[in-house]
Order: C-alpha cells, then sequence, then structure tokens
C-alpha cells in the first residue's frame, strides 16, 4: 500500500478547509479539577498541563464495510441446489421457445422446476460467482450465455463441457435461443450432461 503523507500543498487544501498553524512552542491545555462536597461550591482551580501537540497528516481512516443482504428473484424451488443462468434481457426469464428448450434440456437429466432455481442474470447482471453459491448453495452451475468472466470468476471454461470447479460441477454454454438450433453444440452439451452425477 502507498504511503498516504503528502507534503503537496495543493493536495493538503482538500482536507483543511480552515487555517492550520504550526508552532514549534508546546501547547499548554487545562484541565478542570473535580469539586468536592467539601469546598463548598467555590471555583476549583485551574491546573496547567504542558505537551507539545503533533498533526498527523498521512492517517485517513477507512470506511468500515457494510454488508448488504443479498436477494435474487427466480424460477424454481432449488430443492436439489442447481443453479440454471440464463441470459435475457428482452424477457423476464427468457423466450417462449428458450424456455421450452431449457424445460427439455433439464427434463432429459431427471429434473424438475422444483430441482432446480432458474435466474435470469441480465436482470441481476450486478450477480458474481461468490454471491450467487452463497445465495443459492448451488452444488451445479448450468450457465446458459453467461461467461465465466461475467460471474467474476478468473478461469477459462471450455463451452458445453462439464468441469469441476471450487466442489461445483459447472458447464459454461450457448445462449437458449442460438444454442437450440446448433446441432454439434447440443450434442457435445447432452453428451457431457449424463456425466452428471448424483442429480
Amino acid at each position: 500500500m502507498h504511503s498516504q503523507l503528502t507534503h503537496n500543498e495543493q493536495a493538503l487544501r482538500l482536507f483543511f478547509t480552515d487555517d492550520v498553524y504550526l508552532v514549534n512552542e508546546p501547547v499548554q491545555q487545562y484541565e478542570l479539577q473535580e469539586k468536592t462536597s467539601a469546598e463548598n461550591k467555590e471555583e476549583a482551580p485551574l491546573q496547567v498541563i504542558e505537551q507539545p501537540v503533533k498533526i498527523e497528516t498521512s492517517a485517513v481512516a477507512e470506511a468500515p464495510v457494510v454488508q448488504q443482504e443479498i436477494s435474487f428473484t427466480y424460477l424454481g424451488k432449488n430443492q436439489k441446489n442447481i443453479l440454471v443462468l440464463v441470459n435475457d434481457a428482452e424477457n423476464s426469464v427468457c423466450s417462449k421457445d428458450g424456455m421450452e428448450f431449457l424445460t427439455k434440456i433439464v427434463g432429459a437429466v431427471g429434473l424438475t422446476s422444483k430441482d432446480i432455481a432458474i435466474l435470469n442474470f441480465a436482470k441481476n447482471a450486478h450477480a458474481r460467482y461468490e454471491g450467487l453459491k452463497s445465495f443459492f448453495s448451488f452444488r451445479l452451475l448450468m450457465s446458459f450465455g453467461v461467461s465465466a468472466a461475467e460471474l467474476g470468476l478468473n478461469k477459462e471454461f471450455p463451452l458445453h463441457d462439464l468441469e469441476l470447479y471450487d466442489g461445483v460441477e459447472t458447464i459454461f454454454t450457448s445462449n437458449l435461443d442460438p444454442l437450440s438450433s446448433d446441432l454439434p453444440a447440443k450434442k457435445q452439451l447432452w453428451g457431457n450432461l449424463k456425466q452428471l452425477k448424483n442429480v
């Protein structure tokens, strides 16, 4: 971390809006002694204490990190902790054709809407992998049209391939509408989906 100490007058003017005077002489401080009942409410004498004063210009307080509660609107009951990401800016979840195709894919591996959570990433673009994992507790992530980079991951995932990442089976593939008409991609995806364990 870089030092935040500066002697630049222009930079210091950003933080000190009132006049500041530095004096090499010690500054006198006064402390008021507590009155006792025996003094009959007489004024207590002032005691002079001499102390040098130091002005720190390098100390900057860091703001505390505030954790916000994360929530998402999704379809399904997520009973088997399986997150299905779609990416459709025009629809609340996905197009009618996209939903039919997704239903076929999910049904082909023996899942129903009760087993999964379907989240439209286009409506939740702030979401990142860690936040999604914390919220959905998924053990399988199927991503249609959402890249690993968009989820904040620094790892490349080959399209249509099943891969284990962070203890989670993941599969990144094309968006639903283009995928439905791409026969080679569908075959590759289906071949990998058949390898899913404990679905």
